[in-house]
């Protein structure tokens, strides 16, 4: 019988030791109660980077609390913070807190809860749009990221796009590199006839 345990966690601290988290963490290992080497996180649907914390949400089949105190005991600089479940006690979560390498948890039971209850169609709907959104958000980062990488880095684009897409993107760049030039003339030239209509005036109220 299977365990799914859920973690969502928030890491802070020193952006150098952050890095090496996020880049160690695929492949970071901790020792069982058994003597047995396991991967902290057996799947990973989210480890990035934000505006200087790291965001993880993965899960794992048994473990508990152990991988969080595994992280903590490996980055002790850094601070760990969240909330973890799992599928067969869906009434309960916990939330954690690891600072200077100590884990502290804390348990929560929800008394009203009700495993019959079937979601309502207005929640559904609600879970649509906000999955909707955030894919939505997600697709324009990702089209700013691929213009951005055509932009300035055309000779490294290596896999990261199709060669139908970024010969797309770069056509689309030369166009907007060609027109550049007269906006930017037109511009200069509205600038100052403004500049000139402002001193005139001034010239008046004097």
């Amino acid at each position: 019988m299977s365990c799914w345990w859920n973690y969502d966690i928030a890491v802070y601290g020193d952006s150098d030791k952050l890095i090496e988290l996020e880049k160690a963490l695929p492949d970071l290992t901790y020792k069982t109660v058994s003597g047995e080497e396991a991967t902290v996180f057996q799947s990973i649907r989210e480890l990035e980077t934000h505006f200087g914390f790291l965001c993880i949400h993965a899960s794992r089949n048994y473990g508990a609390d152990s991988p969080l105190l595994e992280l903590c005991e490996r980055f002790p600089m850094l601070t760990f913070a969240g909330i973890f479940h799992n599928d067969t006690a869906p009434e309960r979560h916990w939330s954690f807190e690891g600072r200077n390498g100590e884990l502290a948890v804390q348990e929560h039971v929800d008394n009203d809860f009700d495993e019959n209850r079937a979601p309502t169609a207005d929640e559904v709907k609600a879970g649509i749009k906000k999955r909707g959104d955030k894919i939505a958000r997600l697709q324009e980062e990702l089209s700013h990221l691929k213009d951005y990488l055509v932009r300035h880095h055309r000779d490294q684009i290596g896999d990261a796009l199709s060669e139908a897409e970024a010969m797309e993107i770069g056509e689309r760049i030369d166009a907007e590199a060609t027109v550049r030039p007269a906006n930017t003339t037109e511009a200069i030239a509205r600038l100052t006839r403004w500049l000139e209509e402002r001193r005139a005036k001034e010239e008046t109220a004097t």
